[in-house]
């Protein structure tokens, strides 16, 4: 869960006022049992959309629980007495409340990686990522043997991307200056990658053996239009039967982006072999075991595997014109 909070808490960096974020943020919060937090999404998506049922009944929810907890916790008539007369000094620190605290003890000890960690950790937690993403080079800055700060300053930053480009992404397809939006879209998604090779190379150094970071750099390596590397990334990956059919499926786009189709028909049919179910990695595996096969020029082969996806999904990319004669 705090992964996904975090990824709507990056787009909410970009876009403040993004509805279904703060939506989806208030819920994950509540899930949590991190009301004060969802309270404040809520309050704010309520901004947004005044008249939406779900964000009102929230925040009655919400802030019911939140005034009935001393009650619930007082075991006897004495005790809740207790509570209600003592209930504002016993009242447990907001997370606004614990960022200060965090930014105070920080400052007094400037030389601490672990006051910094743990103001990073608060700042995560209430959605500040620029400052969060600050204190995290701060601490990795004074201990930078730490994997444990570099892989939350890591993760972070990826989330902090993707907020970006889902921003990005919204503008260039609803705003009104559609041409910088999709460059500033293009320059996000370039950066995006540059770090991920960079983060991820970092890791595999650390953890040669595990196979799921060889799987994600692959990925990034491949984006980067750097076939060579990725394909050696995904070799090593295959060795993995959790990420076998996959990484048969990237080697298959790595070696048709070389222009070997041959070799990219051979990983194609070593995915099918592995998993022949048609969901949706299934159906791009055929898919582009079509376009392998073009490249081989064997359409007969080709029309074979765009007919098994259009008997299961007649919308899947563009395999109805395909079928039809007015595709590729």
């Amino acid at each position: 869960m705090q992964s996904a909070l975090a990824a709507f808490e990056a787009i909410l960096d970009w876009d403040a006022s993004n509805f279904d974020a703060l939506v989806a943020s208030g819920d994950l919060a509540r899930a949590m049992g991190n009301l004060d937090a969802s309270i404040k999404y809520f309050t704010r998506a309520q901004k947004t959309n005044p008249k939406d049922k779900h964000v009102s009944d929230s925040i009655r929810d919400i802030s019911a629980m939140i005034s009935i907890k001393p009650r619930e916790q007082a075991s006897t008539y004495r005790d809740l007495i207790h509570a209600e007369a003592d209930g504002a000094a016993s009242a447990p620190k907001t997370l606004e409340e614990k960022i200060s605290g965090a930014r105070q003890k920080a400052k007094q000890n400037p030389q601490d990686a672990v006051a910094w960690t743990e103001l990073g950790d608060l700042l995560h937690r209430g959605g500040n990522i620029k400052d969060a993403l600050a204190a995290y080079d701060k601490a990795s800055g004074l201990a930078p043997a730490d994997e444990d700060i570099l892989l939350k300053r890591g993760d972070l930053k990826i989330a902090f991307f993707d907020g970006g480009i889902v921003a990005a992404r919204k503008s260039a397809s609803e705003g009104k200056d559609r041409a910088a939006a999709e460059k500033t879209l293009k320059d996000l998604e370039t950066r995006k990658t540059e770090f991920e090779i960079d983060e991820f190379k970092r890791r595999t150094a650390l953890y040669p053996t595990d196979m799921a970071l060889r799987f994600s750099l692959g990925g990034a390596l491949f984006r980067a239009g750097r076939t060579d590397e990725a394909i050696a990334e995904f070799q090593q990956s295959k060795k993995d039967p959790k990420r076998s059919r996959e990484s048969s499926f990237w080697l298959g786009r790595c070696f048709m982006a070389a222009g070997k189709f041959n070799l990219a028909v051979k990983q194609f049919q070593s995915a099918i072999d592995q998993d022949s179910t048609m969901d949706s990695l299934g159906k791009d595996i055929h898919y582009f075991m079509g376009k392998a096969l073009l490249g081989e020029k064997d359409e007969a082969g080709a029309r074979k595997h765009f007919e098994t996806i259009y008997e299961e999904d007649i919308n899947f990319r563009d395999v109805a014109k395909i079928i039809e004669g007015k595709g590729e």
